[in-house]
C-alpha cells in the first residue's frame, strides 16, 4: 500500500481508483473468455440444442457490470465453470456446501495463500448474501 497514495487522495478518489482498476483487471477475463467462445463457435462446439451458438459462453458483459448481488455475479462469472462446480460439490453436499465449492475452486486455482483467503471471503459474502435475501424476501411477504 502506498501510504502517500491514501495520504494524498480523499476517500471517493480511493474508490473511484479502486472501481477503474478494478474494471480493467475484468477486461482481460472478458477478452480471454470471448477469444475461447469465438475459437470453439469456429470449431463448431459452441451451437446448442436451438440452434443458438451461446452453448459455451461464460459471460456476459451486461449481466456482471450490472449485478445487484454477489450470488447473481457468481453464477454469472465463468458460467461454464461455474455450473460444472455446482454440479460436482455443490448440489452433492447438504452442509457447508457452498464453502466446499469455493475450496474445491481455490485448490484448483492453486495453493496459494491469497487464493484462499479471496476464495473464503468470496464464500462468506455469498453465504451472508443468501441469508439476507432470505430474510427480506420471508419478511415482506
Amino acid at each position: 500500500v502506498d501510504l502517500g497514495f491514501v495520504e494524498s487522495t480523499l476517500f471517493l478518489q480511493r474508490i473511484v481508483y479502486l472501481w477503474i482498476s478494478s474494471f480493467v483487471a475484468r477486461m482481460n477475463y472478458y477478452w480471454l473468455w470471448s477469444l475461447s467462445e469465438g475459437l470453439c463457435n469456429a470449431a463448431g462446439l459452441g451451437r446448442d440444442a436451438r440452434g443458438h451458438w451461446d452453448a459455451i459462453s461464460d459471460y456476459s458483459f451486461l449481466t456482471l457490470e450490472l449485478s445487484t448481488n454477489m450470488i447473481h455475479f457468481t453464477r454469472n462469472w465463468n458460467k461454464t465453470t461455474s455450473a460444472w462446480l455446482k454440479r460436482l460439490v455443490y448440489y452433492r453436499f447438504s452442509h457447508m456446501r457452498t464453502a466446499l465449492t469455493f475450496l474445491v475452486s481455490a485448490l484448483w486455482h492453486g495453493p496459494h495463500p491469497g487464493i484462499f483467503i479471496g476464495f473464503s471471503a468470496w464464500a462468506v459474502v455469498v453465504s451472508a448474501n443468501r441469508k439476507v435475501a432470505l430474510l427480506f424476501t420471508t419478511s415482506f411477504r
